[in-house]
Parts: structure tokens; sequence; C-alpha cells
């Protein structure tokens, strides 16, 4: 979902419409304090921001069944935990302010995006951010017993909101919202080697 998402942000940065070192607060105003003002789409997309993978509410928020817009408004005020550039963590929070940035740039939805300028053009008709025009009974199920606890580790309480719920499927996440078939799965990873993405 990553790789994809990015691809389609950086669509835009082909089209001039942001730089890398540009501040993350030019795009999202209320992004700032506490050394926000140093965060940079470079720090976003290269796990070098100071946010956390996963908000500490992100259970509570998938609980009741939260908009996206939720999630950014919960990571735009969290914390960071180190200074931008001084440390890299995996931070799927970064990839979601990213995505926002591409949504307010392009004036679409992140999962209308995603198909414009990556599947689309590269012929991926068996793919969507969501679940797009696929039924639910379409997918594969990747929830397990004992999966990751940001996915409800399998307890029964969590069939509302965990990896194969509806609500999950739907919303489309830019960090692991992303559906596609295999064949599909080979396009876009041809395309990043056709390119160099993936060289080295």
């Amino acid at each position: 979902s990553k790789p994809i998402n990015v691809a389609a942000l950086m669509a835009l940065f082909d089209q001039e419409k942001f730089q890398l070192g540009d501040p993350v607060q030019k795009f999202l105003p209320a992004f700032r304090g506490d050394g926000r003002e140093g965060v940079t789409v470079r720090h976003l997309l290269t796990h070098t921001s100071g946010l956390p993978d996963q908000l500490q509410e992100n259970n509570a928020l998938r609980r009741r069944q939260a908009r996206l817009a939720e999630f950014v408004e919960q990571t735009i005020r969290t914390p960071l935990g180190f200074a931008p550039g001084s440390r890299y963590q995996y931070s799927s929070m970064g990839i979601l302010l990213a995505a926002r940035i591409g949504e307010l740039l392009s004036g679409m939805d992140m999962l209308a995006l995603v198909e414009r300028n990556v599947f689309r053009p590269l012929g991926m008709d068996h793919s969507a951010q969501g679940l797009g025009r696929f039924r639910l009974e379409d997918m594969v199920p990747c929830q397990t017993e004992g999966a990751a606890p940001e996915s409800g580790s399998g307890d029964p309480q969590a069939k509302e909101w965990d990896w194969n719920s509806p609500y999950w499927r739907k919303l489309g996440v830019p960090w692991g919202g992303t559906h596609a078939s295999a064949p599909d799965v080979g396009r876009i990873l041809a395309e990043f080697l056709r390119t160099g993405c993936l060289a080295g």
C-alpha cells in the first residue's frame, strides 16, 4: 500500500505541485509547535519525521469506525518522538500525512488519486485503494488469529474493525488499504524495476 500511495503522490511531484523540502505545515497549517515546523514532506516519505507507526488511539478509532480524516486530525496533534531527520522509525502515520497532502494538492481523495495516477496508467484493472468497485467476497481474508495488536490480535470483539471487516476494507488507508491481484502486483513491481526505483 505505501509504495503505491507514494507513487500516486510523486506523480504530483513530477507536475511540480510540491517540493520534497517543503514543510508539512505549508499544506497542513495545524501541524505546528513542538518541533513540527521542521518536518518536511521528505521526512514523511522516508520515515524520519518523528511520527509514530500507529496512533496510541488506533484501536479506539477503529472500534468506533472513525473516518480517515479523524486519523489525520489525531496524527497532526501527536507529539514527535524525535527531532525530524535525526532518526529512522517506521511510520505509517507519516505516510498518512503525505497522502493527505496529495489529497489537498489534487482536489480528490486518495482512493481516486491512486486510481488515476497509478492503477489506470499501469493497466492495473484488478486493483483498488479500499474496496473500489469490488465486493468484500472478492477479497482474500488477511486477518489471522493472534495477528498484530493494532488489528485486533484475533480478539472476537474486533471483528467489526479488524483487517477483514467491511469498515477497514472500504476505508482504504494509505498504509494498508490497497487491494491488488498477483498479476497487478507484478505490474507495479515491473514498473519500479523499469524506472530504477528498486535498483540496488
